[in-house]
């Protein structure tokens, strides 16, 4: 008897052949495209939650892929670690559709055929388990009243890594930014609006940008201090004074060596007033929290007093 031998082809990862049996019922393997079986698989892709490497996939996601809207009943579909188990149908692996990978990346084959057994197609995809971003942890800032917060970068080692970053506020605070995104919260002024230390809370969530994975969250604080604070700042952009008296009815004294103008803003940060003298009328104003500019023409600074 002639004896048939035969090779096998990859293109596309993906192997196919038809099946047909000899006059003396041996099976015997042939070049063939099968019709209607899909190849060139696409890689599955989790993030990895708990930086291990390893991650559940589901396969009926590429299951679905090979049917391409067929009935299902219509073919067999295995999945198989190796490409000589998927060859002779041996070891397969995941027949509920879940698997957990055993290496990263890990090569899965799957394993083809149509219920009469006349069609056999081999093919395979990557597993990818992607690391989640992380970020060192940020100090929490404490200011004087009015004064700029410090910039915070969010540091990481992987240049693809950025954040989406809020805060729930704070009612006795004015200033603060509710939200944003990028690798940077940019420095801005807080202003106290009371007689005790306040506290504002940030989170910020990384993300790749590049495969979209979300690290766990980091919380960093703002404490912005009472206003006697500014006596201390040595900062030459901001210019020293000092107002009285605080609260106030009428009137209120600036002690300023080099005043050039003042503006008086209420809390939502509207101009009220606008003077050049360093003795302010503030008696049409309401009852109630004001902020005090002060400018030498190069340099200002800003505090809050109390109307009565």
């Amino acid at each position: 008897m002639k004896k048939i031998t035969f090779s096998l082809l990859l293109i596309f990862s993906t192997i196919s052949y038809s099946q047909s049996w000899d006059y003396l019922g041996n099976s015997v393997l042939s070049y063939s495209n099968c019709e209607n079986l899909s190849s060139g698989l696409p890689d599955l892709v989790l993030c990895d939650d708990d930086y291990d490497g390893s991650a559940v996939f589901d396969l009926t996601f590429v299951k679905n892929i090979i049917l391409n809207g067929q009935p299902p009943s219509n073919y067999n579909i295995s999945f198989h670690e190796t490409q000589t188990d998927a060859e002779n149908n041996t070891n397969p692996v995941a027949a509920n559709g879940v698997y957990t990978n055993i290496s990263n990346p890990q090569v899965i084959y799957t394993r083809t055929t149509d219920t009469n057994n006349t069609c056999l197609s081999v093919s395979s995809f990557n597993l990818i388990v992607e690391e989640l971003p992380f970020l060192e942890p940020i100090p929490d800032q404490e200011i004087c009243n009015c004064g700029m917060t410090s910039p915070v970068l969010f540091n990481s080692t992987n240049p693809n890594i950025s954040g989406n970053w809020r805060t729930l506020g704070n009612s006795a605070l004015t200033g603060w930014i509710s939200s944003g995104t990028g690798n940077i919260i940019d420095s801005f002024e807080l202003c106290n609006l009371t007689n005790t230390p306040q506290t504002i809370s940030f989170v910020i969530e990384p993300f790749n940008v590049v495969n979209g994975c979300l690290g766990y969250a980091l919380e960093f604080s703002i404490t912005v201090l009472l206003e006697d604070c500014t006596a201390s700042v040595t900062d030459p952009s901001l210019l020293n004074f000092l107002i009285y008296p605080n609260p106030s009815t009428d009137y209120i004294n600036i002690d300023c060596s080099s005043l050039e103008s003042v503006s008086v803003y209420d809390i939502l940060g509207k101009e009220l007033i606008k003077d050049s003298s360093n003795r302010i009328n503030v008696s049409s104003l309401l009852n109630g929290v004001y902020f005090i500019k002060v400018s030498d023409g190069i340099n200002s600074s800003t505090k809050q007093f109390i109307k009565n």
